[in-house]
């Protein structure tokens, strides 16, 4: 029988009361039987040093956990540092050993993650015995993952603080995917892959929940009512009053569907939904034209997918609210959001009164024509907000295409920790997607279109240990805050109001692309404070104005290796470095017609600098192989799996 690990680790500081000590004494010796079971018929899934990354480290690099060597080790300091070991392919995992740095005089606090495909999902949130150095195994119910983490909230024990050190890490489990032997991935044992063990490759079960049909708002209302896990609740074609959703639970297996007969058919004109201390809701397939925000609240595993937003607006409105505590996992996929013209957001996550949302997902919609622009509060989407930017959201915002998004100086503004905005395309939006508040923040694979739009912008920071890479930035207009990239200043260090600007610690911009933009690299516009301990290497600049790495307030210790600039025209690179850090030559880019990558016989090609394990790819999911070429691009013989994003490929008519 398996057991699930997952003890509620205590977020503070200072010893732990006596008797609470050793009872985690106790469940510590509790863990090595069960461990001891699930190793039967498993074997170690632990990668090469090349697999593990790493969001921040003092030198004592991520890959020492895999060393098989006990002196050596990971460290990184912050609450919500992590440690990321790449399987390489869909493996069973059941349970992951870690051994503690000082581990006889240390707890260390933390969360043990999978990603799902879409997000990542913590299976252990405990902490460490506190009494060895060696192994000790955390076992949980079987997963099925391509990738684990280990997110560190710091130790507890001799003086307690917020270093994350490991010595060594392993992962265990099994190769074919699912643990059972047959190969299919699903469990069942009948090699047909759909799991639910009859052999017929994905029939669904009969009797999995009712269809309930309605045909106007009363019997809506009944139906949201009586809702059951499994419920099928089906609207006619017509219009409807919507009111609350309070306390209806489904399950993954069978979830609450809300759907329209035929999409775009069934009408909310009128009333307010709010999905209250509910899970595994799905609304599909609806047209919402009413004039009050559709809020979930407390709530988990709720899902708009398929919906057509086009609101109806007399004042300021936020159309969708994620918030309230214990707010988790809930995912807005395939919709269209369009023409916004009141202050508030198309999209907004908020949380309770400490804590953001966590692990929410936004991904595959079309939000086009909000504007016009306004100085603050018409953001297309906001990710947390000042009062609770100290927490982390772990929020993905992927694959969304931007159009016409001018309503706010942000067109995604994040105010939290952890989170991660890829593989997105905005054209012609004024404005830029901004970490406002928070660390660790990610921004990759994303592409940034100008179209000749004045004061169109591309990524802008504040705050610690960002990661920029794998971005493509082209003709855009914009400078100050609307910079193709703006490591931008402070106006406060490391401490002061959570509604001022932070300054930039340790931001890591590489493998990027920029083309014939107005601005491309600028440094500390805005604010005095200037970013700190940063790096900027292997980017591909071009462009016919102004300097290409504009260092309007100069930095404290930044580092500049492997880019390659190629200023034609009135421009210049700006910047003064020896060749190794900024090298000047024409990279030879090839004008495909979505986009430039670089031709053949390019001095991009395998030129960068390496040492940046996190960039495995490139902005078009080709693997980057050998020497990584400089930019965002790898030219490579492989197909490229991702692109700039059309209204196609987006929204509720998207495959």
């Amino acid at each position: 029988m398996r057991h699930t690990l997952l003890r509620r680790a205590p977020r503070r500081r200072g010893p732990l009361p006596w008797a609470f000590a050793a009872l985690a004494a106790v469940l510590a010796s509790l863990v090595a039987p069960v461990a001891a079971r699930a190793q039967a018929g498993d074997v170690q899934l632990t990668p090469g040093a090349g697999a593990v990354s790493a969001s921040t480290s003092d030198g004592n690099v991520p890959g020492n956990v895999v060393d098989d060597d006990y002196s050596t080790r990971w460290s990184g300091e912050g609450d919500g540092a992590w440690l990321q070991l790449d399987l390489g392919s869909v493996v069973t995992v059941s349970h992951i050993k870690l051994a503690v740095y000082q581990g006889t005089s240390r707890r260390n606090v933390f969360e043990l993650q999978y990603w799902d495909g879409a997000r990542w999902v913590t299976v252990v949130d405990g902490e460490s015995a506190g009494n060895t150095t060696g192994l000790e195994s955390f076992d949980f119910t079987p997963v099925q993952t391509s990738k684990v983490r280990y997110v560190g909230h710091g130790y507890e024990g001799d003086g307690a603080g917020d270093w994350n050190s490991l010595t060594e890490v392993e992962v265990w489990g099994t190769r074919d995917g699912d643990g059972d032997g047959d190969g299919d991935g699903d469990g069942d044992g009948d090699g047909d892959g759909d799991g639910d063990g009859d052999g017929d490759g994905g029939d669904p079960d009969p009797g999995q929940g009712r269809t309930v049909e309605v045909a106007d708002s009363e019997e809506l209302d009944s139906a949201f009512d009586a809702a059951q896990a499994g419920d099928r609740i089906v609207l006619a074609d017509g219009t409807y009053t919507i009111g609350k959703m309070t306390g209806r639970n489904g399950t993954a297996d069978q979830p609450i569907t809300v759907v329209a007969a035929h999409r775009g058919g069934a009408v909310i004109d009128d009333g307010q939904l709010e999905v209250l201390d509910s899970s595994y809701v799905t609304f599909e397939g609806l047209d919402w034209t009413n004039s009050d925000t559709l809020k979930i609240t407390g709530s988990h595993h709720v899902r708009l997918t398929r919906n057509h937003f086009h609101l109806t607006e007399e004042s300021s409105l936020k159309w969708v609210l994620i918030g309230g505590a214990d707010s988790h996992h809930n995912r807005i996929d395939h919709n269209l959001f369009e023409d916004k013209h009141e202050l508030g957001n198309f999209i907004t996550i908020d949380g309770s009164e400490t804590r953001q949302s966590q692990y929410d997902l936004i991904d595959h919609n079309h939000f086009r024509d909000i504007g016009p622009r306004a100085e603050n509060e018409m953001e297309a989407i906001r990710v947390g907000w000042s009062e609770i930017s100290r927490s982390s959201g772990y929020t993905v915002i992927e694959s969304n295409l931007f159009e016409e998004c001018d309503g706010d100086p942000e067109i995604i503004s994040v105010k939290s920790n952890d989170n991660t905005v890829r593989y997105n395309t905005f054209r012609a939006s004024q404005g830029s997607v901004t970490q406002r508040h928070g660390n660790r923040g990610a921004f990759y694979g994303n592409f940034f279109f100008g179209e000749g739009k004045p004061g169109t912008g591309g990524i802008r920071v504040y705050g610690q240990d960002h990661l920029v890479y794998n971005n493509y930035f082209e003709g855009l207009t914009g400078s100050g805050y609307d910079a193709a990239l703006q490591l931008d200043g402070g106006n406060v260090d490391t401490s002061g109001g959570l509604s001022e600007h932070f300054r930039v610690y340790r931001a890591t911009v590489v493998h990027n692309t920029f083309v014939n933009n107005a601005s491309n690299i600028e440094i500390g516009a805005n604010y005095d404070l200037a970013p700190v301990d940063s790096v900027i290497a292997d980017n591909l600049v071009t462009g016919s104005q102004g300097a290409l790495f504009n260092e309007i307030t100069a930095p404290v210790d930044m580092t500049y290796a492997g880019n390659i600039a190629w200023p034609t025209g009135s421009a210049s690179i700006g910047v003064t470095a020896p060749s190794s850090a900024i090298r000047e030559a024409d990279p030879l880019l090839a004008d495909e017609g979505a986009l430039y990558r670089i031709g053949a016989g390019s001095p991009a090609i395998d030129a960068g600098t390496g040492g940046y394990p996190f960039v495995t790819e490139d902005m078009d999911g080709q693997a980057r192989e050998g020497g990584a070429d400089v930019g965002a691009d790898e030219r490579a013989a492989t197909t490229a799996t991702r692109g700039p994003l059309g209204a196609s490929e987006v929204g509720p008519g998207a495959p």
